[in-house]
């Protein structure tokens, strides 16, 4: 199979120190990177061809994948990065076998308990790391509170806890699972060091309000979602302690969200980007109330 941009990937292949790697899957597209997957002495390997101004980015998901599998996380092991032209972050990823959870739910829905509870347990302990250091991550509290300086001043008095290794792309579709069980954990281009409950809400708000519209798109029921979210919430309070005070970070969730999804609206994978859009408008507001800001 051959993929539509060859010479990137070609390029790739040779700065990671891959040049004979065997092409097993085409070019895929996210937001932020192009992906391959690819075969090297027998290991599949995921090649990420990042933006030209992302070169941070690739030392921030260096830093973090390392941190979480030196404490037991599952996630994917870095095998090279480089740089192409010394412009493009380009990176040699552990292919993790699988499917991703989200898949799994569409598919088994009967297991939507057992990941809900795995996927808060693994939270829970992203967030028990202590001491972590991620140069070059930026401030969290920005990325939802551009222009609001009455949720800046909530989210400051309340994080006291403001030291914790968070993921901040924490869904289904970045959990992969094998046999029942959460094997590893993918996308860490978020991440960040910060108040884990900024983690669990931008996790509830994917959970709440994407997800459902995606997951009914393609036949599954909303209840599926439910139970998963129910078991998070209880796997994560259960090994982490009670979430307490969650309102402002629901709408720090949510604007960040709105800011982030805006430019790429059209985009997604949802039959009706606009009513997406309003559904986070509208959880937003009522998240605002809830946390009695102006």
């Amino acid at each position: 199979m051959e993929s539509g941009n060859d010479g990137l990937l070609h390029s790739a292949l040779d700065v990671l120190g891959l040049p004979s790697a065997e092409l097993v899957s085409a070019e895929t597209r996210a937001t932020d990177a192009s992906v391959w997957q690819v075969r090297h002495d027998g290991r599949l390997l995921a090649i990420r061809v990042l933006r030209e101004e992302q070169t941070s980015v690739m030392e921030i998901e260096h830093r973090s994948m390392d941190l979480v599998r030196s404490a037991g996380v599952p996630a994917p092991a870095i095998v090279s990065t480089a740089m192409i032209d010394g412009r493009r972050p380009t990176m040699a990823i552990e292919w993790m076998a699988g499917e991703s959870v989200g898949d799994v739910l569409l598919q088994k829905p009967h297991l939507a308990r057992r990941l809900g509870a795995q996927a808060g347990n693994c939270l829970a302990k992203i967030h028990a790391i202590p001491d972590p250091v991620i140069p070059g991550s930026d401030n969290w509290i920005a990325r939802g509170a551009r222009n609001d300086p009455a949720l800046v001043a909530s989210l400051t008095r309340l994080s006291v806890r403001a030291g914790s290794l968070l993921h901040l792309d924490f869904h289904p579709f970045n959990l992969v699972a094998q046999g029942g069980r959460i094997v590893g954990v993918l996308d860490w281009t978020n991440s960040s060091v910060g108040d884990p409950r900024a983690d669990v809400a931008r996790a509830l708000t994917i959970l709440q309000v994407s997800a459902p519209l995606f997951i009914a798109e393609h036949g599954a029921r909303r209840m599926t979602l439910g139970l998963f979210t129910r078991a998070f919430m209880q796997g994560y309070q259960r090994n982490a302690g009670s979430v307490e005070d969650l309102a402002p970070f629901m709408v720090w969730a949510g604007q960040w969200m709105l800011e982030d999804l805006g430019p790429i609206l059209d985009q997604l994978p949802v039959a009706n980007p606009l009513r997406l859009r309003d559904r986070i408008v509208q959880k937003t507001a009522d998240w605002r109330a809830l946390a009695h800001l102006s």
